[in-house]
């Protein structure tokens, strides 16, 4: 059958007014189409419950920047110019270059 499911969601932390929020994006695919049987199924309603449980520890983030630059280790030298630029601003554009291969190793960004 397609779609397998009769729907998809998708979570994402941003910010709202300063402030951390979750979003939730919740999408309905009320008709299914069996083509063995050249059928298309309909749901009539639907029926959405969401629950939510804060982290007993919030997640902090310690240092705070206006631009995450994510690139190989070999655009660094390419790239730190630009990260030198958007510190000259005025005013200052705070910038982090974080190496790709920095990001599943786990290790700590400085």
């Amino acid at each position: 059958m397609y779609p397998e499911e009769r729907f998809g969601y998708r979570a994402a932390s941003g910010l709202k007014e300063e402030e951390n929020v979750l979003y939730v994006t919740v999408s309905l695919y009320p008709d299914q189409y069996f083509p063995q049987q050249n059928i298309v199924s309909h749901a009539e309603n639907a029926e959405i419950d969401i629950k939510y449980t804060l982290p007993e520890t919030p997640v902090t983030f310690p240092d705070t920047y206006d631009l995450l630059i994510i690139a190989p280790e070999a655009f660094r030298s390419a790239l730190e110019p630009l990260v030198n630029h958007k510190h000259n601003l005025n005013p200052p554009v705070s910038t982090i270059l974080v190496d790709l291969e920095d990001i599943p190793s786990g290790s700590k960004i400085s």
